[in-house]
């Protein structure tokens, strides 16, 4: 090899090599710089921190359209006019003293919110206890179109929904209706009662969904529930108003 070969060949290795650091360092520089997995899980679940609390109302069985007429002070058509933000049912609306929310880790190590509470015992427990003193709700407005049965004052109502999200509590009821089950513009048929419950005189006038069969969604001239069970107009307006009805059950539809 010549002496001007070999100082060629040298000249390639020394930039090789300077090369090889230089892409090290920056893939070290990167590195260091961007977030691990364990960091950018943790930023998603502070960036919208929610602790989903189960709750349960009652175990309860269908209710066919005669009961729901029968225990209903109104029964109205219309639309959802909008749909208030959640609340807690203490005096400011806000989270209870007695409920905190702190961090935890589930079964895998991933960051999550843990809602506990004392009771009145003053014993902590997890979530907010199967008789919570206060709850979340969620009001919608409800503009009426017709009045089947009872009377209003007003075109539009305040519609108490139990459940909601408020801060970083989400409070979620399964064998009920949930705020997430409205949008402004559905078209609905509600059976309405006034409402009696602990805490019926916290906010506006407002009634209450008879069961969750008691919001039939609507399309055309027939309405349905989440069970899809299908009933003609003609059929529930004849059990509102006692009228005889030819009732027949024909592809899931209930009345002619």
């Amino acid at each position: 090899m010549t002496q001007k070969n070999l100082l060629i060949a040298v000249f390639v290795c020394v930039l090789l090599l300077l090369s090889f650091f230089a892409g090290y360092a920056l893939a070290n520089s990167e590195s260091l710089n961007a977030p691990s997995q364990k960091q950018t899980a943790g930023s998603s679940v502070s960036s919208n921190p929610v602790a989903t609390v189960i709750s349960n109302i009652t175990f309860m069985i269908y209710t066919p359209p005669g009961s729901l007429t029968e225990q209903s002070d109104l029964i109205v058509f219309g639309k959802v006019a909008d749909v208030h933000e959640s609340k807690w049912t203490t005096v400011d609306g806000k989270q209870p003293e007695n409920v905190t929310v702190s961090n935890s880790t589930d079964e895998n190590g991933n960051p999550i919110l843990v809602v506990q509470s004392i009771d009145s015992k003053g014993n902590v427990i997890e979530g907010l206890g199967p008789f919570p003193t206060d709850t979340i709700y969620t009001d919608i407005v409800f503009s009426i179109e017709n009045v089947y049965k009872g009377t209003s004052n007003s075109n539009e109502i305040i519609i108490r929904l139990p459940g909601g999200t408020v801060d970083q509590i989400q409070q979620y009821y399964i064998d009920g209706l949930n705020p997430d089950d409205f949008s402004k513009g559905d078209e609905l048929f509600l059976y309405l009662a006034e409402d009696d419950g602990l805490h019926k005189d916290i906010g506006p006038e407002h009634y209450v969904i008879i069961t969750p069969w008691g919001k039939l969604n609507h399309r055309g001239d027939i309405f349905y529930n989440e069970e899809i069970r299908v009933y003609k107009e003609g059929y529930l307006l004849s059990l509102i108003n006692g009228t005889q009805y030819q009732w027949v059950e024909e592809h899931g539809w209930y009345g002619r």
